[in-house]
């Protein structure tokens, strides 16, 4: 099945995706952490129900994951895939909705009763909004979410009150991070009610330099989700004209070139390649992409093996258990056949 972050999206040299989140909580409730175990299963009976009644009109049909019912390998797999949290699937009290492209997603019982999730490959602010209020609208007749006329919606994190959004777009910055201007940019935006922060594909990996850079709403109170949207595609579309005009001036230098080349040679060649060791080589090769340095293939495909060859996601894949050396060498296949 062809899944989203497949696809080749708008302004995708930059932009890697976007992602709209809706948090919501059914009144009368404790939330999740509060609730007894069965509080959280009639909660998560609800909202089931509520997505895949026949008449309810969501127009899409859900995968149902129980936490308590998954192995660790398919929780593990989700994290990767940005459907849960990391720690999500080890708290065994929670459900996950998905679609079969995995592009809307309902979250039961995490940090809220409900979180809807929309991703989008590129920049798609608007398109992921508009589906996660067409669901949210639809959830909310028969589940009539907590709402306060001067708070906004209600949630278990108050940095979360008014719309209980957070919209974002991940994107890849190389030539910014490699001029040092980053901070500078992200103080800045701070003061608008925006965060910019670097989004490691490994957070326990030191040596990662993937230059990957998260851009969000901080404000959710004061200020409508259309308004936030504006913000947040206004600034996200600077920084797109000073990446590309930066990264005019980073391809002409040799010691890129060379790295890039160096990358994109490894890729092509290796019999092993490691999970730690992926994601630089492959944002090395993204960047040679964007510049014009690489031809023949697009950065989509490069987004697709970074999340298809994450552990998990590829013993999946592969439908057996492998050890640590038979993933290594079957990631080395895969990126071949894609690269040449």
């Amino acid at each position: 099945m062809h899944k989203w972050y497949q696809e080749a999206g708008e302004q995708n040299d930059v932009v890697i995706s976007t992602r709209v989140r809706l948090a919501r909580s059914l009144p009368g409730y404790p939330y999740p952490k509060r609730m007894n175990a069965a509080g959280r299963q009639q909660v998560e009976q609800m909202i089931y129900e509520a997505a895949t009644n026949e008449n309810a009109a969501v127009g899409h049909q859900f995968a149902y994951w129980r936490m308590e019912d998954i192995g660790r390998t398919d929780g593990l797999s989700l994290a990767e895939r940005r459907l849960v949290q990391p720690d999500f699937p080890a708290d065994r009290m929670g459900g996950l909705l998905v679609t079969q492209d995995e592009s809307l997603s309902l979250l039961v019982n995490g940090e809220d009763h409900l979180r809807i999730q929309v991703f989008r490959a590129g920049m798609e602010l608007e398109s992921a909004y508009a589906e996660a209020d067409h669901l949210d609208t639809i959830l909310d007749k028969e589940l009539h979410f907590a709402f306060d006329p001067k708070l906004g919606y209600l949630t278990q994190d108050p940095a979360n009150l008014g719309t209980g959004m957070r919209a974002s777009v991940l994107l890849h910055l190389p030539a910014l991070h490699e001029s040092g201007s980053i901070g500078r940019i992200a103080a800045g935006l701070a003061k608008l009610g925006l965060v910019l922060e670097e989004e490691p594909f490994d957070p326990s990996n030191e040596e990662e330099q993937t230059s990957r850079y998260l851009l969000s709403n901080r404000l959710t109170l004061g200020l409508n989700e259309e308004e936030a949207l504006r913000n947040l595609k206004s600034i996200a579309q600077q920084l797109l004209v000073q990446e590309r005009t930066a990264r005019l001036s980073l391809a002409e230098k040799l010691e890129m070139q060379d790295a890039v080349s160096r990358a994109l040679g490894v890729l092509q060649s290796a019999k092993m390649l490691g999970e730690q060791e992926l994601p630089d080589l492959l944002y090395r090769v993204r960047l040679g992409i964007a510049a014009g340095l690489i031809s023949g293939v697009g950065v989509e495909k490069i987004d697709a093996l970074l999340m298809e060859l994450q552990p998990a996601t590829l013993t999946l894949a592969c439908g057996r258990r492998l050890s640590q050396s038979q993933r290594d060498g079957l990631r080395a296949e895969v990126v071949q056949r894609v690269l040449g």
